[in-house]
């Protein structure tokens, strides 16, 4: 799939269909969230696959009662390690714990979105409830759930700010002043 149509077609999908994932894609997906960015080249991320329907169900109670999640045949949920980045990066590093798992997931979710699968990147749970139901260790911590399934619904694309109320040049307020797809100029 090229990127540019992935970025835009990919939704978040909240329905699925009741078919299992074949294991290659599962793997293929899990794959492209290794080979995203991280701080340092950590590489910190770390997966639990969930498929039982008792830890789906308590996953979903966990995540505010979504209980649209169990439609799901499985879940993705995105942890880090802690530890490394915390010794590299003592003052960032909370920070980069977030933005490496931020780049793993959008990998997963793309990914996913070229296999066929959908998901919806849910980051609304109680910490703690997600960590006992995992037996999560106490330097790994959730960052999201990815219920992850073949789409069971199709979702319109949603409404985008443009550019020229996003986007600043050399200074933050500084507006475009003229639209990018414009040509006669060289950035």
């Amino acid at each position: 799939m090229d990127i540019t149509k992935g970025i835009r077609t990919r939704r978040s999908v909240k329905r699925f269909l009741n078919q299992p994932i074949e294991k290659d894609k599962l793997l293929r997906v899990l794959d492209a969230g290794v080979w995203a960015p991280s701080s340092g080249n950590v590489q910190n991320w770390r997966f639990v696959i969930v498929r039982n329907p008792a830890l789906k169900l308590s996953l979903a109670e966990a995540c505010l009662n979504q209980y649209w999640m169990t439609t799901a045949p499985l879940y993705v949920v995105v942890c880090v390690d802690i530890v490394k980045v915390k010794k590299l990066y003592p003052v960032r590093g909370e920070l980069y714990n977030l933005l490496n798992a931020g780049a793993c997931v959008e990998n997963i979710l793309l990914q996913a979105h070229a296999e066929g699968l959908a998901s919806c990147w849910v980051s609304a749970f109680d910490d703690l409830a997600v960590k006992n139901i995992l037996r999560l260790p106490d330097q790994v911590l959730p960052i999201a759930v990815l219920p992850l399934g073949f789409p069971g619904e199709r979702v319109p694309p949603p409404k985008r700010v443009g550019l020229n109320n996003q986007v600043f040049f050399e200074r933050y307020g500084n507006k475009m002043d003229r639209s990018p797809d414009t040509p006669n100029k060289k950035w």
